[in-house]
């Protein structure tokens, strides 16, 4: 997923932009499996921690498949806004939304609760 929002805000500034493509992002093609081996060995977790849009829909289809999603027991956290964004879309709640982007918040925020 890419986002329009540099790009846009320099334009309505006047300053012309070219866009290229420099990686793109892919699933882990391991990662139904990681899942399915982390419940069984250790059930599913308290949270489920979100640091891209990307991730999000990538991993949501696993999720759903072995019973993460509509499970209230575990908490969604998002790393910033735009995550949090993703998350709602796919029409899960949302526990908690680092206040800055960094490991350090969303440490605060898993450790004050």
């Amino acid at each position: 997923m890419k986002l329009e929002t540099l790009p846009n805000v320099l334009h309505a500034a006047g300053i012309n932009v070219v866009c290229m493509t420099v990686y793109e992002t892919s699933a882990n093609g391991n990662l139904q499996k990681c899942l399915e081996e982390f419940i069984k060995d250790k059930g599913f977790p308290e949270y489920l921690v979100f640091f891209s849009p990307s991730g999000v829909n990538f991993a949501f289809p696993h999720l759903q498949k072995l019973g993460f999603l509509g499970n209230h027991d575990v908490k969604h956290v998002a790393i910033g806004p735009t995550t949090e964004k993703a998350i709602l879309t796919q029409g899960e709640k949302v526990f908690g939304v680092a206040a800055q982007p960094t490991a350090q918040h969303l440490c605060q925020l898993l450790t004050d609760v």
